[in-house]
């Protein structure tokens, strides 16, 4: 299972799921290998181009959550997981669900903050948003994608100055030179901010 969370970590996504399998044929009974080879099919869900490989891969993904959750029903990342699946297929009323479910479980598992405030925003629904951003970063400050979610929720609602304060920190937590598209977003605000 350390190979399939290394390969995982180092984007081998079909890698990733490989090991998995094999984990999955030796410890049948154990959530964290369907948890982890969910999470694997998510990505590659997300990353395909054709939206018939996507639907392959996202009800791999959900297949191996709702395993997950068959073993330990209260399980909060396949919970979660199951509801980045829902989310990106756009069911946005089964993701809400698990994750309020999830919250229902334990209020200080800041993922699942973070994954409502995705399926927010993805709806439209920025307040809503931010206020689960919100709640994650108390929990988790130092969590760039929370950063990079609010970037955005405030950048939609015109709050230049607190969008760029928000990329900003998504930036330096997580390290990285701004993607060629972050950095364009970057430069709007600086336009925007300057032309007061």
């Amino acid at each position: 299972m350390a190979t399939g969370a290394r390969l995982q970590a180092e984007g081998d996504h079909i890698g990733a799921i490989s090991a998995f399998d094999r984990a999955a044929a030796s410890a049948p009974d154990n959530v964290a290998v369907f948890v982890g080879r969910g999470e694997a099919y998510l990505q590659l869900c997300r990353a395909a181009a054709s939206s018939t490989i996507a639907n392959a891969n996202c009800a791999a993904a959900l297949s191996d959550f709702a395993r997950a959750l068959e073993l330990e029903p209260e399980s909060l990342p396949a919970l979660v997981g199951r509801g980045r699946v829902q989310t990106a297929l756009g069911q946005y009323a089964g993701a809400i669900a698990d994750y309020e479910a999830a919250l229902a479980l334990d209020r200080t598992y800041a993922p699942s903050y973070l994954a409502y405030a995705d399926v927010l925003l993805e709806s439209g629904d920025t307040e809503g948003a931010i206020r689960y951003l919100t709640a994650a970063l108390r929990l988790d400050a130092n969590n760039p994608a929370a950063y990079l979610l609010l970037g955005e929720a405030r950048f939609s609602r015109g709050e230049w100055g607190l969008a760029r304060e928000a990329y900003v920190n998504y930036v330096r937590l997580s390290g990285i030179e701004p993607a060629p598209g972050l950095q364009a977003r970057l430069d709007e605000i600086d336009g925007l901010l300057a032309g007061r």
